[in-house]
């Protein structure tokens, strides 16, 4: 399951910060992370991929974040 650990080599995206995954967008289309290995998705994801991998992070880390009683 996604976000259980930090992941080791690749980085799990619920551990990321907000700022981040707000600005997925600019990371994912000629991103700052390219020379880290960081492929650049322009061309073969659309507009509204961003936020359905947005939303998609999101909730994975809703799924598995201890709940607060």
């Amino acid at each position: 399951m996604p976000g259980v650990d930090r992941g080791g080599n690749i980085v799990n995206l619920g551990y990321v910060g907000s700022e981040a995954i707000a600005n997925l967008r600019n990371i994912l289309f000629h991103g700052p992370f390219r020379d880290q290995g960081m492929p650049d998705f322009s061309g073969k994801l659309k507009e509204g991929d961003v936020v359905k991998l947005q939303a998609f992070i999101q909730g994975t880390v809703d799924a598995i974040r201890p709940k607060i009683r």
